[in-house]
């Protein structure tokens, strides 16, 4: 079955997904993989440097999480929108410079600006454009979701917390969010 449908939050009934996780984030294929859209409620892709649908392919669950949390995001942020970076490509697997995002499970998120401003940020080389709180309440969101497994953010540099954060130095430019898989793992 091929989706072609531009939002999918409450589309498809859960037997008619045609997403599936194969394997595990650091090594699996995505089966079925659905096209987040670049643009929508609350969100958006910064393609920079990426070939157009390359690399924003996701299970159904992934592709949920996302549209929700953005959805709850624009409850409050009306003027700015939450940006995600990669996910899977098309098929998932091997995925470079990423030692994961192989399966559909994955999103890198962009820190939010204290200016507005849609473009990422390095909190290493630009903190002062750092928006702290608005941050937390985006990892707050998606910790809502209830199907969050880890975010992965330099906790020193971006202070944030919650029950799934997990410290990891390499994402001062982003953090990365990976949900449950929804059929199991390793399959």
């Amino acid at each position: 079955m091929e989706v072609t449908c531009c939002h999918y939050a409450n589309y498809m009934l859960a037997n008619d997904n045609p997403s599936l996780a194969r394997g595990l984030p650091n090594n699996g294929t995505l089966e079925g993989g659905i096209n987040l859209p670049d643009n929508g409620t609350g969100y958006y892709h910064n393609p920079v440097g990426d070939p157009m649908d390359t690399d924003d392919w996701g299970t159904l669950a992934l592709i949920n999480v996302i549209e929700g949390t953005g959805r709850n995001w624009n409850e409050t942020h009306t003027s700015s929108r939450m940006m995600f970076g990669d996910l899977s490509l098309q098929n998932g697997g091997y995925f470079p410079p990423h030692g994961s995002h192989r399966n559909g499970l994955d999103v890198d998120m962009r820190y939010v600006r204290n200016d507005g401003g849609e473009i990422g940020l390095n909190l290493k080389e630009d903190p002062a454009h750092y928006d702290q709180q608005g941050t937390q309440y985006l990892i707050d969101l998606f910790i809502e979701r209830g199907n969050i497994v880890s975010i992965f953010t330099d906790v020193a540099r971006s202070g944030l917390s919650g029950s799934v954060v997990v410290d990891d130095t390499a994402h001062y430019d982003h953090f990365h969010v990976r949900i449950d898989d929804p059929d199991g793992i390793g399959n």
